[in-house]
């Protein structure tokens, strides 16, 4: 199943687990696997990292829960195992090959 990296602008008062949880009952198809925060220079938003059938679901999931979605990405996996390189730390080969000598 796809994984979906979701941004939203959090909600006013914090989004318990329970109210993840209730929703989670009402979208079975839904896994979240992840949630965080930032506070950066473009202010506050909160992230996901779900699985999902289609964006579709993110959307009416978000909105269940009273989401303001700001983008849906869908996370890619890497399936290549690390290169090792010279410096000593191991480079994803998409890194690797794309790196510049």
């Amino acid at each position: 199943m796809p994984r979906y990296l979701v941004e939203t602008v959090p909600r006013e008062g914090p989004l318990g687990d329970l109210d993840v949880q209730l929703i989670a009952r009402r979208f079975p198809e839904i896994s979240i696997e992840h949630r965080f925060e930032t506070n950066d220079e473009r202010g506050r938003r909160e992230f996901f990292m779900c699985t999902s059938p289609t964006e579709a679901h993110i959307r009416r999931w978000a909105a269940a829960v009273y989401l303001q979605v700001c983008g849906v990405a869908v996370a890619t996996t890497r399936t290549d195992p690390p290169v090792p390189s010279t410096t000593g730390r191991s480079l994803p080969r998409d890194e690797f090959l794309n790196k510049e000598t």
